[in-house]
């Protein structure tokens, strides 16, 4: 007989697997080794040719449900297949090849409970293996909101879920949008939830060649595009084919290198993004103006090789005035575009 906080979860953690034999024993240890321990762990192991299935049965600990799809059914069907068979009140993702830290699940539960308003928690990230930095996202509902015009504001892996909600509204992974699946849930999900992040590093995010978001690159980055043309409805805006090009431009900004006349059309854009919000209220001024002014700041800085040019365009727009850059990073931005150096 199972022990009753396996029959009735309070988390169900949520791994599909797919020839993840190299580093899938290490994620799993972490979530044996999290200080809540009320939780039950659903393994998927989605067709696996590898020694993949043989490493998961070595592990022997009741909490862990392994489930076999007979043929590789792919990412998004194993997600969704998982989120029907879970059965705690929470559902907390975990990839194959990342280490949730041992506190992790405990804090996200902890925040939960104190917030039934949440739907969704995600929490900092700490990459390593080929590169090694921290990523913080927007902590609260109204930020989160406004990144997502421009980037997703969640790592997909260290998300924990209130189930009801999404059985509720009846969410769930989009097969038509594998390797942006979770970007494109979000989205869909901020109209019926609200939104959180916790702004400390709970998460260590692998960094491999192998892993989806390099597989799938070029499908995902057409993919995120989609997705966040879609999301501009939400401010129930046109934009001229012209200012659409400019939009995949500001959305793409960290691949090419702007060129004055981009950074003259994406201010005007970025006014227009921040006229339409004022007027259909979609997220708080003070925040959604400030995230915009984030991301001019961000394409003149990339520019700071036409010297002080693109400093006096940046400091002279409006967009500067909603800016929460502190007074280092201006005189950082100040002296690049003097000494005209080019941002790698």
């Amino acid at each position: 007989m199972q022990p009753e906080n396996i029959i009735n979860p309070k988390v169900s953690v949520l791994m599909p697997a797919y020839n993840g034999a190299k580093y899938i024993g290490a994620a799993i240890e972490s979530i044996l080794s999290q200080t809540f321990a009320d939780f039950e762990f659903l393994i998927i192991n989605d067709g696996s040719t590898d020694s993949t299935e043989h490493i998961i049965k070595q592990y022997n600990d009741p909490r862990i449900r392994l489930i076999n799809n007979e043929k590789n059914l792919n990412l998004v069907a194993s997600l969704n297949k998982g989120i029907e068979a879970a059965r705690g009140e929470y559902i907390a993702r975990q990839d194959q090849d990342d280490i949730s830290l041992p506190g992790r699940i405990e804090r996200q539960v902890r925040f939960m409970d104190n917030n039934p308003n949440i739907g969704i928690c995600g929490t900092a990230i700490k990459f390593f293996g080929a590169k090694s930095f921290v990523e913080i996202f927007p902590e609260d509902n109204e930020a989160i909101k406004a990144e997502m015009f421009f980037k997703c504001p969640f790592a997909h892996p260290t998300v924990i879920l209130r189930k009801k909600f999404f059985d509720k509204n009846n969410l769930r992974y989009e097969a038509a949008y594998n390797s942006a699946e979770d970007y494109e849930l979000w989205t869909r999900s901020s109209k019926y939830m609200e939104l959180a992040n916790l702004t400390d590093v709970l998460f260590h995010y692998r960094i491999h060649p192998s892993q989806m978001g390099h597989v799938f690159s070029k499908t995902q980055v057409e993919l995120t595009r989609k997705i966040q043309f879609n999301f501009l409805s939400n401010l129930n805006i046109d934009l001229s084919p012209d200012e659409a090009d400019t939009y995949r431009y500001i959305l793409g900004m960290f691949i090419t290198p702007p060129s004055k006349e981009m950074i003259i059309k994406s201010e005007k854009l970025f006014q227009k993004l921040i006229a339409a919000n004022k007027e259909k209220k979609y997220c708080r001024p003070d925040i959604f103006n400030k995230t915009v002014s984030k991301y001019f700041f961000w394409l003149c800085y990339r520019a700071s090789e036409f010297g002080i040019w693109s400093w006096s365009f940046f400091i002279s727009s409006e967009l500067a005035g909603y800016s929460a850059l502190t007074f280092s990073q201006k005189c950082k931005f100040l002296i690049r575009s003097i000494l005209k150096l080019k941002v790698k």
